[in-house]
């Protein structure tokens, strides 16, 4: 009975106390074990899925977010289930980095060291055989570790599992980078199922971008291109109707996991201040890349007029950033840039100055600018244009004997400059950008914005910098939200002090009744 399915066998394995056993499955593991004895499940029998093309699933897809523990029940549970049942057989398991690999594989063969499995498998690890790397049975059949983009050979693999094969948000976000994971995927991880027959395939990965690998199986699936997959998609929380319904049975606004402290409110709040990021790896729905970095329906604008209403009405802080070019009425622009913050962090690009100058002329401006606008630094990428300008802009505090404004010196670590603007594409996407219409500088703003990456690239740069200030857990001093106005005729001034017009009773008793609208009433 153990070996009819996951859960099961789970159930079995428990009483070995083995890291990955002991703990109770939450209703998503259910569902992905469930998925997963589909999947291996043999062809011919009724109950075997279909794809939407008819054709008998031989693969599955599971996208889910970071810290599901998915990697317990896909890569150990699953592969050592598998061997369990099927001695002789092989297993290939993918990450994206052979350490990683190799970190599951120790659990795996930890795991089929046990009493517990070997009396369920009738059989033994080879102990001639019993690498980290890969380890066999005296049945003939293995697990097999490997990184993601290495060379795989020596196995022609049954059951094929890649955990996850993007390392990192810098990788996701390079094309090259992904093109080259692609063709590793299909030339070197899948020629090892090449002409073994009843062969099965779960790929499971948090999403990164529209071009990680789900992106493209999924794009193929929609073509009839790639055959045989069954999908199951798992974001954070439900958001909207388009996510429904859910394969775990949730409802509008549910999380996935409620009892896990890393879904609970507060962190996820701190999740959702990128919003790359959040819709990606959290939601398993990046944001769409179609239309250039940043397509025109993204650019919102104010006026001056409307921006100087809004300051009246709400309070803000703000950042500022600078792009420094040395060459003077040539070549790249200076840039200096200041967004407005409010309470919900969304942005207002409130100014900008781009001028071809020399260096020494940016440092009273960005004074002028500090002093205007109360921010407490500037921030540069750490470059050597920066370091030139630092001591311009030291000598002119010493030089008018005033404190020298902070200098933020942003790391660059090699990354090229759409990865570095990830995060401020992302709040463009995400509509929590706006640009006040000022004609001195707003077109030339929205234009460079409208040709990245091509030239000019300056402004981006800029906008880049303030994008990866603005997702960071700390160091910004949000403003309070505004106040909202009392209702008008339910709250009289009397003595100095404000009271309600009607009683507490009354007002109880119109509710119940029904008498008085009061969805469209609050009170403040």
């Amino acid at each position: 009975m153990a070996l009819t399915s996951i859960d099961d066998y789970a159930n079995y394995m428990a009483t070995s106390l083995h890291q990955d056993f002991v703990y109770p499955p939450a209703r998503h593991h259910r569902l992905i074990t469930r998925a997963i004895d589909l999947l291996l499940s043999p062809l011919d029998v009724f109950s075997h899925p279909k794809d939407r093309w008819g054709e008998p699933v031989t693969k599955l897809l599971l996208t889910a977010p970071p810290g599901t523990a998915k990697s317990v029940y896909c890569t150990v549970q699953a592969a050592t289930y598998y061997l369990a049942k099927y001695p002789d057989r092989q297993v290939l398991c993918a990450s994206n980095i052979g350490d990683l690999a190799e970190s599951f594989n120790r659990r795996k063969r930890s795991a089929c060291l046990s009493q517990e499995w070997q009396n369920l498998s009738s059989t033994k690890l080879n102990p001639n055989a019993m690498g980290v790397q890969r380890f066999y049975t005296l049945k003939g059949g293995s697990i097999m570790a490997a990184g993601a983009g290495k060379t795989i050979t020596g196995i022609r693999s049954n059951f094929s599992i890649c955990d996850d094969p993007v390392e990192s948000w810098e990788q996701a976000q390079s094309p090259i980078q992904m093109s080259k994971l692609w063709d590793w995927y299909e030339g070197e991880y899948r020629s090892r199922q090449h002409g073994i027959p009843d062969s099965r395939e779960l790929f499971m990965h948090q999403r990164w971008g529209r071009n990680d690998p789900a992106g493209v199986i999924l794009r193929m699936i929609d073509s009839g291109e790639e055959l045989g997959w069954m999908v199951v998609n798992l974001p954070t929380i439900i958001e909207n109707e388009s996510q429904l319904p859910d394969p775990v049975g949730r409802k509008i606004g549910d999380r996935l996991w409620p009892e896990n402290p890393a879904f609970r409110d507060k962190k996820l709040k701190e999740l959702q201040r990128d919003p790359a990021k959040w819709a990606a790896l959290y939601q398993q729905n990046p944001l769409d890349e179609e239309g250039g970095w940043v397509g025109p329906d993204y650019v919102h604008v104010i006026t001056p007029e409307e921006w100087a209403d809004r300051k009246r009405k709400e309070k803000f802080k703000y950042l500022a950033a600078g792009d420094l070019a040395l060459s003077v009425n040539r070549g790249d622009w200076t840039v200096l840039m200041l967004a407005a913050v409010d309470y919900k962090r969304d942005l207002v690009i409130c100014h900008m100055t781009r001028w071809r100058k020399d260096v020494e002329e940016t440092a009273p401006k960005i004074y002028e600018l500090t002093t205007e606008y109360q921010v407490p630094s500037w921030m540069f990428d750490d470059d050597n244009s920066t370091k030139v300008y630092e001591r311009f802009h030291y000598e002119y505090a010493r030089s008018n004997n005033i404190s020298p404004v902070a200098l933020d010196l942003m790391p660059m670590r090699g990354r090229d400059k759409e990865i570095r603007a990830a995060a401020i594409k992302g709040y463009f996407r995400s509509n929590r950008v706006t640009i006040v219409n000022e004609p001195e500088w707003a077109p030339d703003l929205i234009r460079a914005i409208l040709r990245f990456p091509g030239e000019p690239d300056d402004e981006v740069d800029t906008l880049g910098l303030i994008g990866r200030k603005i997702v960071q857990t700390s160091g910004i001093d949000l403003p309070k939200p505004p106040k909202s106005e009392p209702v008008q005729g339910l709250i009289i001034e009397k003595d100095g002090r404000n009271h309600l017009s009607l009683g507490l009773n009354t007002l109880f008793e119109d509710h119940e009744r029904g008498q008085r609208k009061w969805n469209k009433l609050r009170i403040g």
